[in-house]
């Protein structure tokens, strides 16, 4: 059985959960979300202080920036949104610019 969890040594969760996401792409399963803007994650997922400008939480850095973060943890992202509207091009393609070559992020 693969020991995801136990031999790990590092102390923060988001370390802890890279290791466990990098293990797992190793035997070639990969595990993502169905998006990567949950606002619950900073502090968590990521660096809260990244995101703070002039002593608040900066919304429109975080929409913008927190897919380069959550690229650093997980391997996929499933895009879900296709029921409200396909992405732009531009869209994608900006996307995709910010992440490693071997992100994946299918739409559905």
């Amino acid at each position: 059985m693969l020991d995801l969890f136990d031999s790990v040594q590092p102390t923060s969760f988001k370390s802890k959960l890279q290791s466990a996401v990098q293990r797992l792409a190793a035997c070639n399963i990969f595990i993502g979300t169905s998006s990567w803007k949950y606002s619950g994650w900073p502090g968590q997922i990521y660096d809260e202080q990244r995101y703070h400008y002039r002593g608040k939480f900066a919304e429109t850095r975080f929409e913008r920036d927190c897919l380069v973060e959550y690229a650093e943890v997980f391997k996929t992202v499933c895009v879900d949104a296709a029921y409200y509207q396909f992405s732009s091009e531009n869209t994608s393609a900006d996307w995709s610019r910010r992440c490693p070559l071997t992100f994946s992020s299918p739409s559905k």
